[in-house]
């Protein structure tokens, strides 16, 4: 089901959930600035998979932007959160792409990351053909996606290095603690302002930003 609508007036415009469209307006236009200077930087061979990850990262935070903030019509307000859960879909496989093929070798960096990439496939077309998915659902597939890297636990240890795997344990935490706020509806401090929802999305940026610490910063 949708979340309920809550319209505010910004200066005249109507905005659904400015909170949470406008956080990640501003994280859409923070990573559009910084990808491509540190993109400029790469010396590390992985410019593709770091491209894959980039427009995947920013396709990801305007999606979810369009959809909390544009307040329409029901029909395009559906329109747009299949493309926000379809573009999360994407995120954890453009995130898996350049981890996969700097830091793993054998199964893991082939064989795993197409695995992961068939599943955001279907993801995507589910997620374009069907609307009401139980909340329950949709988020299992998102964390089961996650932490599949958890099978490469053993070459994360001997090939990265220790602070790049934490940065990376801590952003799967992040985005996993998050989820459980978004599944559970708690803590609901502020409903209508900043709630559960847009506790979640915040644990969404904080994750974003440990993941984009490990592709821009390590893998170099």
């Amino acid at each position: 089901m949708l979340e309920p609508i809550r319209r505010y007036k910004l200066r005249g415009i109507s905005l659904r959930e400015p909170f949470s469209g406008l956080s990640h307006l501003f994280s859409m236009i923070t990573y559009s600035i910084f990808f491509p200077i540190l993109l400029l930087e790469d010396n590390s061979g992985q410019a593709v998979a770091k491209i894959i990850y980039g427009l995947s990262l920013i396709f990801a935070f305007l999606a979810s932007a369009a959809y909390h903030l544009v307040d329409s019509k029901l029909y395009l307000t559906n329109y747009l959160r299949r493309i926000d859960h379809s573009s999360i879909y994407l995120l954890i496989a453009g995130t898996y792409t350049p981890i996969c093929n700097y830091f793993f070798t054998g199964f893991y960096q082939k064989e795993l990351l197409v695995i992961i990439w068939v599943i955001s496939t279907i993801g995507v077309l589910l997620s374009l053909t069907t609307l009401n998915k139980p909340r329950w659902l949709t988020t299992s597939i998102f964390l089961s996606m996650g932490w599949l890297s958890c099978l490469a636990f053993e070459q994360m240890i001997n090939n990265m290095p220790r602070s790049a795997f934490f940065w990376l344990l801590a952003g799967g935490l992040l985005f996993t603690l998050g989820t459980i706020v978004y599944v559970t509806k708690k803590p609901n401090p502020l409903p209508g302002f900043i709630g559960f929802h847009e506790i979640w999305h915040l644990f969404v940026i904080a994750g974003s930003v440990c993941h984009f610490v490990v592709v821009f910063y390590y893998i170099v």
